[in-house]
């Protein structure tokens, strides 16, 4: 009974990992889409790690001087 419960909870864990990880994966997709950022670790409409580019730099540094932004 105890071997049961302890098998259970490790596959709640994994799936509850899984979906932190596509979850992450469907955000960073999104997020990767916009004009000034790159997608460095991704497949398909999934990024799971991106960075914010040249462009994107000098669009914050543009928004940072005339206070434009979100």
């Amino acid at each position: 009974m105890k071997n049961k419960k302890a098998k259970a909870g490790v596959v709640i864990f994994i799936v509850f990992l899984l979906a932190i990880f596509l979850v992450w994966g469907y955000l960073g997709g999104i997020e990767s889409e916009k004009t000034g950022v790159t997608c460095e670790m991704g497949l398909g409409d999934f990024c799971w790690k991106w960075h914010t580019n040249v462009l994107g730099s000098i669009q914050e540094g543009i928004e940072d001087i005339f206070g434009g932004g979100g």
